[in-house]
């Protein structure tokens, strides 16, 4: 079977959990020997350089270089496209027009509707729009968590029919040797730190606990510099601001903070599926988790769930985890068996089979 994946995403994201996704998934379908082309002439990516599926230049990132290889990439995209004679054309991103398929099934894979339930829910913006454009011309629509399925039925109306659920997977696998990334005792946070991320109820839960805080240093990974607004909160909380640290890294760096942590702390009031919680368990860091959305459908029993609505639930779910080894070191054995559920072989071969129904 001919598969054929357009450049979105990797024009889109350097590194990220739905680039990586597609990374997963075009190699698993390779190995299954399908024919698969990743169609990304230009793009920023730094997964799929590796992949025989794909041939092209990545460039480095600077402001203006998504529009550029969208824009030079659709100069012969309908021609490539046409050249290659897929069977499935599985859009990796929201645009409003896309080349005709040439008489390939469509599909799409819907991540999330946080845009919808929290910026936009008259569903007018531009993202919004191109959303719903590349959902009304799929012939069938993934959904990667069974909440993302409900809300995109209550936003979109699409018929249940037309979607799937296949849930996603995590990447990372523990390594020994790594070295601790702080010297001192920490607690986790990873990925961006805006809006429905919900990282001010971590600040609130961290400063409510003084012995905590005198303790534990709080490790950011990702998401940028703390913020001016950030930094303010932690002043008007009484956080000394070298109790709060933010890091960048490589997946090994990020191995190496989940193996090390005392606790990875997940607050979102929203996701679609959620990555993070299923990383840290596959490297043996015991989870504290908001109990909204997705979460509880990925977690399960796994991890200490709170109310990302109150601060004091999630601090009353530290003093658990921190002053109670037992506990902790029950929820990381709870946390490998649940993480091992979830796997890229199994996301691959559930993409296969809806593939090969969409064909006939």
């Amino acid at each position: 079977m001919n598969i054929w994946f357009d450049d979105r995403i990797f024009t889109i994201q350097q590194y990220g959990g739905i680039s990586r996704y597609y990374t997963e998934l075009a190699a698993g379908l390779l190995a299954e020997g399908q024919q698969v082309r990743i169609d990304a002439p230009l793009h920023i990516n730094r997964y799929i350089g590796e992949l025989p599926c794909h041939h092209g230049t990545v460039l480095p990132y600077f402001r203006g270089v998504t529009a550029l290889c969208q824009r030079a990439n659709g100069i012969f995209e309908g021609s490539r496209l046409r050249a290659f004679a897929p069977h499935i054309v599985h859009e990796t991103y929201f645009r409003t027009q896309a080349p005709d398929a040439g008489g390939a099934r469509r599909v799409l894979t819907v991540y999330d509707m946080i845009h919808e339930r929290f910026a936009d829910p008259a569903g007018k913006d531009a993202l919004s729009q191109a959303r719903r454009a590349a959902v009304q011309r799929s012939d069938h629509v993934i959904c990667i968590s069974r909440n993302t399925r409900k809300d995109l039925i209550e936003f979109f109306g699409v018929d249940e029919a037309r979607t799937s659920v296949i849930h996603l997977a995590a990447s990372l696998l523990p390594e020994s040797g790594l070295a601790r990334p702080l010297d001192a005792p920490y607690l986790l946070y990873v990925g961006p730190r805006g809006r429905y991320k919900n990282f001010a109820c971590l600040l609130k839960a961290y400063a409510a606990l003084p012995e905590v805080m005198g303790e534990y240093t709080l490790l950011c990974v990702g998401g940028g510099a703390l913020t001016a607004g950030e930094l303010d909160m932690m002043q008007r909380l009484h956080i000394p601001q070298d109790h709060v640290r933010q890091i960048s890294g490589d997946d090994r760096r990020l191995t190496a903070c989940y193996q090390h942590a005392a606790a990875f702390v997940y607050p979102s009031l929203y996701e679609g599926f959620g990555i993070p919680p299923l990383e840290a368990m596959q490297c043996g860091c015991p989870v504290i988790c908001s109990n909204s959305s997705s979460l509880p459908e990925v977690v399960g029993d796994a991890a200490l769930s709170f109310d990302p609505q109150c601060p004091e639930s999630l601090a009353a779910a530290l003093g658990k985890i921190l002053y109670d080894p037992a506990l902790a070191e029950s929820f990381v054995h709870k946390g490998r068996m649940r993480a091992a559920e979830f796997s890229w072989p199994h996301c691959v071969s559930q993409t296969m089979k809806l593939y090969r129904e969409l064909t006939g």
